[in-house]
């Protein structure tokens, strides 16, 4: 399989990944040959690239963070929190821990090489699918970090809960949904402080330029720091808070120069190890001046994956952190 941006997408191409509502409904079958009528489809849901079959690619697998029935439990779990929290009512907070729970277990199974980010779910509500890859990102994290469960767990049902509060704020209010989650979480008895502080310092900055208390370095919670890269990086690479959607590469970029000012370095660090930025299946221009296929990642080196080149039928792979003299230069994402 291959990654392809809709702009790419050729008619008659098939999916090898269906395309689902987020209650797991099939939208679009894997095997679905692509006509027009699909192409306009997937870009009215926001989904801007799909996996499609290629016969010099078909051993190539992208395994997902998320089983499917924990990403359709996980996304409407959330979506009952959001609603509770928004008639400030309070939610199943068990319902929570156990999708969590799920959640690490799925991410624990793949956590062996970098993970891809990579959506095939059609939401109505993109606020319920950046926690959701928050919430991912974050376990993805701690996992590297070799964090304990009991602390895991925690950090992880704060990083699917860092926004609870932010639909119901006003445009020009929307600083105090830190200090208003805060509130609002704390007062689910079964929440331990590990989750609900996220809420409250997921917007401090390392240089204690930020909100709400301008903490900065050691004083803000860990956990805090760890969900703030998490959140960044959604964020850019989904367009999420009014961002230019960026891919994954430039994104890090991006992340790497907030260091010691938004972020923690420790923590961006981490964050590097786990997650793959030239995702599985992408198309890359490498400064040979060919085009390939990126078919593997090497753990912890996210910028120097496996890439396949094919031309008139003979493929030949390039392991990049054998080949020191090759670099990406370009990545075909639209």
């Amino acid at each position: 399989m291959k990654l392809v941006g809709i702009r790419m997408l050729q008619i008659g191409e098939k999916l090898s990944t269906a395309i689902r509502m987020a209650d797991g409904r099939v939208l679009l079958p894997a095997g679905a040959q692509v006509t027009e009528k699909y192409i306009e489809r997937l870009k009215k849901i926001g989904i801007f690239s799909v996996y499609v079959e290629d016969e010099a690619f078909d051993d190539v697998k992208v395994m997902a963070a998320l089983q499917d029935n924990t990403k359709v439990e996980a996304l409407k779990v959330i979506a009952k929190v959001y609603s509770m929290a928004e008639k400030d009512k309070l939610f199943d907070e068990y319902e929570v821990k156990a999708v969590v729970k799920k959640m690490i277990e799925d991410v624990r199974a793949v956590i062996g090489s970098p993970i891809n980010l990579f959506n095939t779910y059609m939401v109505e509500d993109s606020r319920h699918l950046h926690a959701v890859h928050v919430c991912v990102i974050t376990i993805a994290m701690g996992l590297t970090k070799g964090l304990p469960i009991d602390m895991l767990e925690d950090f992880a049902v704060g990083a699917l809960l860092h926004d609870v509060k932010l639909p119901v704020m006003e445009a020009d209010k929307t600083q105090f949904h830190t200090q208003d989650g805060f509130e609002y979480l704390k007062q689910h008895r079964s929440l331990s402080a590990r989750s609900y502080m996220i809420a409250y310092a997921h917007h401090e900055h390392y240089d204690g330029s930020g909100f709400p208390r301008g903490a900065s370095k050691g004083d803000i919670y860990e956990g805090a720091r760890l969900v703030a890269v998490a959140d960044m990086y959604d964020n850019l690479v989904s367009g999420y808070g009014k961002h230019e959607v960026m891919a994954p590469h430039e994104a890090f970029e991006f992340m790497s120069m907030q260091i010691d000012k938004v972020l923690d370095e420790e923590m961006v660090e981490y964050f590097k190890n786990c997650i793959a930025l030239y995702p599985t299946g992408v198309t890359v221009h490498l400064s040979s001046g060919k085009k390939g296929l990126v078919v593997r990642q090497n753990m912890k080196m996210p910028f120097r994956p496996v890439v396949r080149i094919c031309e008139e039928g003979d493929c030949t792979e390039y392991n990049l952190l054998q080949e020191l003299t090759l670099f990406i230069d370009k990545v075909y994402m639209e």
